[in-house]
Order: C-alpha cells, then sequence, then structure tokens
C-alpha cells in the first residue's frame, strides 16, 4: 500500500506523460503532413510547366499526383485529429479513475490513522486533517483545459 504523502504529492503534482505524447502525435502528424504538401506543392509546378507544352499528358498526371498527395494529406490531418480526440477523452476517463481511487485510499488511511493521532497530538491531527480536506478538495476540482 502507498504512503499517504505519496498519494496527496501524486494528487496535488499530476502527470505530464500525457502532454508529451500529444506534442509527439501532433509532430508526426505536422511532418507527415508538410512533406505531403510540399509534395503536392512541387508536382503543382512540374505540373504547370507540362501544361505550357503542346503536349497535356504530362500536365494532367501530374495535376493528378498533386491531388493525390492532397487527399493523403488530409486523410492523414484527419486520423491525427481523430487520435487527438481519442487520447483527451481516454485521459479525462483515467484522471476520473484516478482521483476517486486517490480519494478512497487516502480516506481510508486517514481512518486508519486518526485513533493513534488523536491519542498522541491533537494539534497534528488537526493539521493532518486540514492537510486532507485541501487534498481531497484539489482532487475534485474541474480539470483546466
Amino acid at each position: 500500500m502507498t504512503s499517504i504523502a505519496g498519494l496527496i504529492t501524486r494528487t496535488l503534482v499530476g502527470s505530464f506523460l500525457p502532454t508529451t505524447e500529444k506534442v509527439q502525435r501532433n509532430a508526426l502528424g505536422g511532418a507527415i503532413i508538410a512533406v505531403l504538401v510540399i509534395t503536392a506543392y512541387i508536382a503543382s509546378m512540374i505540373g504547370a510547366w507540362f501544361a505550357l507544352l503542346p503536349y497535356y499528358g504530362p500536365a494532367i498526371s501530374c495535376a493528378l499526383i498533386a491531388a493525390g498527395t492532397l487527399f493523403v494529406a488530409l486523410i492523414v490531418w484527419g486520423v491525427t485529429a481523430e487520435l487527438n480526440r481519442r487520447a483527451r477523452h481516454k485521459l479525462q476517463l483515467e484522471r476520473q479513475a484516478r482521483a476517486a481511487s486517490i480519494d478512497s485510499q487516502l480516506v481510508q488511511g486517514a481512518m486508519s490513522t486518526m485513533p493513534a493521532m488523536l491519542r498522541e497530538s491533537p494539534v497534528a491531527t488537526l493539521v493532518f486533517v486540514s492537510g486532507l480536506a485541501y487534498a481531497l478538495m484539489k482532487s475534485q476540482r474541474a480539470d483546466p483545459k
């Protein structure tokens, strides 16, 4: 069983891991989109050059390449947005479950320690109960966006 101080610290500090995962996912999606947009730009320039030629076959093929890469870029953008939405939803569910778990563990630990603390030092008990109430209130607060 974890200590009460560890539970309070985890409640107050939280976790920064989901933020780094989101940044990595956005960076990868952005990099793929950038490569595909640059490819579409180059293909459209080549297509415009070929459009000036008397023979229009290469221009149409370059235009199709540009349209295809833009289509793939839009698909990657949509998939990245969907992954971000799912990750936000999963993070919200994990935070709710963690808050409920920490609350029950804190209350259980406090109730088991309370009688001995009350006998030894009423002032320390008052400080402990105040800290516990603060931690519980902080864990119940809405998540800032």
